[in-house]
């Protein structure tokens, strides 16, 4: 019987006598402790340091204006004509699933190759111009040659694939791979996750290619194929390719999907792009006991055993709200502070840690780390007690309890965000330029953020996923901004 969480790793064994269960529960308790202990060493010391952001909400200035070249978004006309692209998009079912076969076998692939063809019959230009490489079997690496060969390129990504749409679909309002879309919403899986990114991205190329505008930054467009399942096919493959052809930290800025809104608060906008990305660690937690028939139980079982631990784990408070001057939290808490007048010189950072997780979910866990059980395996038949097909302890132990950790992941770097940084010079000035002055936006220069309005892009992952058609656009303005700010600072080098 398998439970995977979030943790770490331990074995022991259970003893059947009342005296001996007491330690089976003893024992039961260390183990969640030795879990959360682990995984909260394992993270303390894998952490990222990063250097003091500066002077808060600092912005570029003068503030950067459109460019003519992105006013095409404004056209009465491109509304409806970007919401096609998107929606067109949509309809191609392009679902990963966590046991995807190989690509040549496993026929739930086969949308992937219509999704190709309708990026191609829809943006020739960019088809025309870029160079473009499959990876992995069907993720995209277009590449956009700049003219100063020796400038580190700028790179935009998003993703192909959708989760999967195959149940409760009564409960959706239009079916998830219809494309419909009315005079305010488009509608469907993939809509917000990340359809939106990659037609929006390619929308930006194409317009720019017809133009007649050329990059002196070589700019990359990087699509993954199994995003939703952690990119073994899509973004591994990519990341070796790009390394072969660019070295090691050889792309100069990566903009990729994530991050938050840009929200409104105390009379300003505030863009929040994830600059940072939490490690995490994976536990399997096994409970092997004789079977047998469950009218004759022992006091104990597997299931009962296992619940145990799981409960224990939920309960335990070891992991707590946590919040240093270092944090990009902070950088962000001290720029609203700014905008609210109400920052203080001496802040309690215990207090003010407390009080934002409470604000919601979402912010607890900015703040610390979570811990869930997410997989369980356990009985198969109805009057039989679960066990597994293996050798357990030999008497008077009644089994075995074993943990063991696999695939942990580091945090990552984080990325810069003062303005002295070229890279977040560049992420501001396109912001700015596409959605008007803002607070501060809260490779080793990757910045996460799909450019969307809070409250516009809703229901990721369930039933009614959606994206406002305005939003889109803005999406498509930024994205173009982004290439021509890159561009405009390209006697700067981003390390």
């Amino acid at each position: 019987m398998d439970l995977s969480l979030e943790k770490g790793a331990v074995s022991t064994s259970p003893s059947p006598s009342k005296k001996r269960d007491f330690m089976t529960w003893k024992r039961v308790q260390w183990i969640a402790v030795f879990l959360l202990s682990l995984s909260y060493l394992w993270i303390w010391t894998n952490d990222r340091e990063i250097k003091e952001s500066g002077k808060a909400c600092e912005q570029p200035s003068p503030a950067s204006l459109p460019s003519n070249l992105s006013r095409f978004t404004d056209a009465p006309w491109f509304a409806v004509d970007a919401a096609k692209r998107l929606a067109g998009a949509v309809k191609i079912p392009t679902m990963s699933f966590d046991d995807m076969g190989p690509i040549d076998e496993d026929p739930r692939w086969a949308p992937f190759t219509d999704m190709h063809a309708y990026l191609r019959a829809t943006f020739p230009l960019v088809h025309a111009t870029l160079n473009l490489t499959v990876v992995g079997g069907y993720s995209l690496v277009y590449t956009w040659p700049g003219l100063n060969t020796d400038l580190k390129p700028l790179m935009l990504t998003g993703h192909l694939d959708v989760v999967p749409a195959l149940t409760a679909l009564d409960r959706w309002t239009y079916p998830p791979f219809s494309g419909t879309f009315d005079d305010e919403w488009i509608y469907g899986r993939g809509a917000g996750d990340s359809k939106n990114n990659v037609i929006g991205i390619l929308t930006a190329v194409e317009h720019l290619i017809s133009s007649s505008w050329k990059p002196r930054r070589t700019i990359i467009l990087a699509f993954g194929q199994d995003e939703e399942i952690s990119g073994p096919r899509g973004a591994n493959n990519i990341g070796k390719h790009l390394e072969e052809r660019h070295g090691k930290y050889g792309i100069g800025m990566i903009v990729d999907e994530g991050g938050m809104n840009l929200e409104s608060a105390y009379g300003a906008e505030f863009a929040l792009p994830g600059i940072a990305e939490k490690g995490y660690l994976n536990a399997q937690i096994e409970v092997d006991m004789l079977g047998g028939h469950s009218s004759v139980p022992p006091q104990h079982t597997s299931i009962g055993i296992l619940s145990k631990i799981v409960t224990a784990i939920e309960d335990s408070p070891v992991f707590q709200p946590h919040l240093e001057t270092s944090s990009p939290i902070w950088g962000y808490l001290s720029c609203v502070a700014q905008h609210d007048g109400v920052a203080s010189k001496k802040p309690n950072m215990k207090k003010i840690a407390n009080k934002f997780a409470q604000m919601s979910v979402g912010n607890r866990y900015l703040l610390q780390t979570s811990k869930a059980a997410t997989i369980f395996n356990a009985g198969i038949k109805v009057f039989y007690l679960s066990s597994r097909r293996r050798e357990v302890s030999d008497p008077p132990f009644i089994g075995n309890i074993t943990v063991d950790w696999t695939d942990p992941h580091e945090p990552s770097p984080i990325s810069p965000f003062n303005i002295s940084a070229p890279a977040w010079l560049i992420f501001s000035r396109a912001v700015q330029a596409a959605f008007g002055n803002t607070g501060a936006a809260a490779s080793k220069n990757i910045y996460r953020w799909s450019p969307t309005r809070a409250g516009t892009k809703l229901n990721i992952h369930t039933v009614d996923e959606k994206i406002k058609i305005k939003t889109h656009v803005e999406g498509v303005k930024f994205y173009t901004e982004l290439i021509l700010q890159s561009d405009a600072l390209s006697h700067v080098q981003m390390d």
